[in-house]
C-alpha cells in the first residue's frame, strides 16, 4: 500500500483496529464492466455486484511504530499551539504535561511544562492538531524569562505520554537535551485592554476594592491608578457624577487580573458623592491612558487601550457597601464649644439624630451624664460631624462638677440611631458600660463676662449675672 492509502486507512477510526474490523472486497469497475483484479487465466474476480461477501483478515498485524512531531508553531497573541504529526493521532489522548517548553535546544536554561489547555482544532486526516494554552500556562510563558519569546528562544520537549496515535501507540520522546526548534513563531503584538471589572464596596470598614481583568498579562509595577475614573454613567462630565482616583495599592502579582486596594481618602470621597457607585446601575470606569502615561502596560511593555469618556464601561459585579460605621475619636473643645465625632467612614449628615449621644464623667456612669438636645450639628457629608453646642445645655453641662471638667471625666456613648452612613448603615452603638474616652480635649479658656446685675439696697443683695 501507498503511504497516502495507509494514512487513510488509519483515519478511520472504525476499521482495521483489530482482525475482527478487518475486511476487503474488490470494488466493480462500471465504466470497464470489470472487477479490479484478475487471476492467472485472466478471469475477473467475482465482485459485491452479483452477491460476493467482503472476505475477513485471515492475519492480523497492528500497527506499532510509533507516531513523531515533524513540526509545530506558536502564536503568542491568541495562545495557540498547533502540532503537525507525521501520522494521524487520536487526538482525545493528549496529555498537556507531557510538552516542555525550553529557552534553548538543549534545556540548560529556561523551561516550563504545560498543565493544561483546550483543543481547537483538528485536521481531517488527524495529523494536525491545535490546542490554546490555559490562562495559567499562557501567563507563565509570558512572565518567565527567556522561554518562547521569539523563534530564537521556543523549542519543545516531548515525553512519551504527550499522545497516542489511532493504534493507541505512545509518541517517540523528544528529549530535553534535543527539544525541537518551533518552526513559526507570531509574537502577541495586540495591546492589552480592560475586559471587565467589579466593585467591592464591603472590602473592609476603611477601603473598596477595585478588581480589572484584562485582555492579556500585564506587569503590576507599571500599574497608574491615577489615569482611572470611576463614573456615575457612561458618560459625563458633571464632577456630581465622577471621581479620578488619586492613588491605591494593588497586591497582586502580574497577570490577568488586578486588585486594586483604594486609599482610605478616595473610598471616602467616593461614598461622599450620593450619586456614584451606590449600585451596579451607577458604576462605570473610563481609563486616560496614552503612549506616554500608561495606566499600566503588559509583558512587551504595550500600553494597555484607554476607555474615553462617553465609552465608559460598565461594571460586571458590584458589592454593595453593608458594614456599620464606628466612632473612630471625638474631640471636646469646651472653649469653641464644640463636639467634633470622627467616624471610621464618611456618614450622611441629615441622618444625624439628636439625644442620641451621652456624655459621662467615667465609664458606666450615668449619674454624671448629660445628653444634648439641642444643638447644631454640620450638614457637610464626610467622615465628621460637628455639633456646635447650645449655650443653655452647655451651661447645665458645667454645673455638673464630675463632668467633662478634664479629660479623665469626659466619655462618651451613643446609640445605633446615632448617624448612618452613605448606604443606609446605623452606626455601631457605643454602651454607657464601655463608654469611649475624649481623644482631644480642650479646657474652657473663655473668661466669663457680666451681663447684667441686681442690687437690692433693703435686703442688702448683690445679683450677678454671667453668660456662662
Amino acid at each position: 500500500m501507498l503511504t497516502t492509502d495507509v494514512d487513510l486507512v488509519k483515519q478511520r477510526l472504525s476499521m482495521f483496529k483489530n482482525v475482527n474490523n478487518s475486511y476487503i472486497m474488490f470494488e466493480y469497475d462500471s465504466v470497464f464492466s470489470r472487477t479490479v483484479i484478475k487471476d492467472f487465466n485472466n478471469i475477473q474476480v467475482k465482485n459485491r455486484l452479483t452477491g460476493m461477501t467482503p472476505v475477513a483478515a485471515s492475519q492480523y498485524t497492528r500497527d506499532t511504530t510509533a507516531p513523531y512531531l515533524a513540526g509545530y508553531s506558536i502564536d503568542m497573541q491568541t495562545g495557540t499551539v498547533t502540532l503537525t504529526f507525521n501520522e494521524a493521532v487520536d487526538v482525545t489522548s493528549i496529555y498537556y504535561p507531557g510538552f516542555t517548553f525550553q529557552s534553548t535546544q538543549a534545556g540548560t536554561d529556561v523551561s516550563y511544562t504545560l498543565t493544561g489547555g483546550s483543543v481547537s482544532s483538528v485536521s481531517t486526516d488527524l495529523k494536525t492538531v491545535a490546542f490554546i494554552l490555559n490562562a495559567v500556562d499562557r501567563r507563565q510563558l509570558k512572565l518567565l524569562p527567556n522561554v518562547a519569546k521569539d523563534q530564537s528562544t521556543t523549542f519543545l520537549a516531548v515525553s512519551s505520554s504527550a499522545i497516542k496515535d489511532v493504534a493507541s501507540n505512545a509518541i517517540r520522546a523528544i528529549a530535553t537535551s534535543s527539544a525541537l526548534a518551533v518552526t513559526s513563531f507570531s509574537f502577541d503584538g495586540l495591546a492589552p485592554s480592560l475586559v471587565s471589572f467589579s466593585l467591592n464596596m464591603n472590602y473592609n470598614e476603611t477601603n473598596a476594592l477595585l478588581s480589572l481583568t484584562f485582555s492579556d498579562v500585564v506587569i503590576i509595577s507599571t500599574i497608574d491608578p491615577t489615569k482611572l475614573t470611576l463614573r456615575a454613567l457612561a458618560q459625563t462630565s458633571d464632577p456630581t457624577f465622577f471621581y479620578t482616583l488619586t492613588g491605591g495599592v494593588s497586591p497582586s502579582d502580574d497577570g490577568y487580573v488586578v486588585d486594586v486596594i483604594l486609599s482610605y481618602t478616595d473610598t471616602n470621597n467616593i461614598k461622599a458623592k450620593s450619586g456614584i457607585t451606590t449600585s451596579v446601575n451607577n458604576t462605570y470606569i473610563t481609563i486616560n491612558s496614552t503612549n506616554t502615561a500608561a495606566m499600566i502596560r503588559d509583558d512587551r511593555s504595550l500600553n494597555i487601550f484607554g476607555i474615553a469618556n462617553g465609552a465608559g464601561m460598565r461594571v460586571s459585579t458590584f458589592v454593595p457597601d453593608t458594614t456599620s460605621p464606628h466612632l473612630a475619636a471625638y474631640a471636646l473643645n469646651l472653649t469653641a464649644e464644640t463636639l467634633v465625632l470622627r467616624f471610621t467612614e464618611t456618614v450622611n449628615a441629615s441622618t444625624f439624630a439628636q439625644g442620641q449621644v451621652l456624655l459621662q464623667g467615667a465609664v458606666n456612669d450615668t449619674t454624671n451624664s448629660f445628653r444634648f438636645f439641642s444643638g447644631t450639628p454640620t450638614t457637610t457629608i464626610s467622615r465628621f460631624i460637628t455639633l456646635r453646642l447650645d449655650t443653655a445645655e452647655l451651661n447645665v453641662l458645667k454645673q455638673n462638677l464630675a463632668l467633662t471638667k478634664t479629660p479623665e471625666m469626659t466619655f462618651v456613648s451613643l446609640s445605633n440611631a446615632t448617624v448612618s452612613d452613605m448606604s443606609g448603615n446605623a452606626i455601631v452603638a457605643i454602651p454607657t458600660t464601655a463608654a469611649q474616652p475624649v481623644a482631644t480635649y480642650t479646657y474652657d479658656l473663655t473668661s466669663p463676662n457680666l451681663v447684667s446685675y441686681d442690687l437690692d439696697m433693703s435686703a442688702g443683695v448683690l445679683s450677678l449675672t454671667f453668660d456662662e
